[in-house]
């Protein structure tokens, strides 16, 4: 699936009740060079979806469960966290540490980034007793 298949495929599933688990379908059987792929692209959200709408709101899920996969693919026994609210997106486990991350994504016509955006205090709130906590966003969007 490329970048212009998810943002289509998105589009086409965004009002079905089931859509978070028609999406994680989707992704669960990708490759890895597909899944790299994905990961260079998924940062940036698509400027056809409307500010605050179901579609962005779903593209961010995509972000997630592309997250949750990598983790998964790196030996890291991983899921997304369904709960919205005050937890972090990904949770990650293995037999030596637990991880809990952050996924975001943002729109390139939207350049003034904060330290808000990024939510590193609450991402260490969320960690509790989990061994680390970890932001992943695109490089380019960070700020210098």
């Amino acid at each position: 699936m490329n970048r212009s298949d998810a943002i289509s495929f998105v589009e086409s599933i965004v009002g079905e009740e089931n859509a978070f688990d028609v999406l994680e379908d989707k992704i669960q059987g990708i490759s890895r060079v597909q899944l790299s792929e994905n990961l260079l692209r998924c940062g940036i959200i698509p400027e056809r979806y409307a500010h605050d709408s179901s579609e962005e709101k779903l593209w961010a899920k995509y972000c997630d469960i592309l997250l949750c996969q990598t983790f998964n693919m790196l030996g890291i026994k991983s899921k997304v966290i369904r709960v919205r609210g005050d937890s972090a997106d990904v949770l990650g486990v293995t037999s030596s540490y637990s991880i809990v991350a952050d996924a975001k994504a943002f729109r390139l016509s939207r350049t003034a980034k904060n330290q808000k955006d990024f939510k590193i205090a609450a991402l260490d709130d969320w960690r509790k007793e989990k061994t680390y906590a970890c932001l992943v966003a695109p490089l380019y969007q960070y700020p210098s």
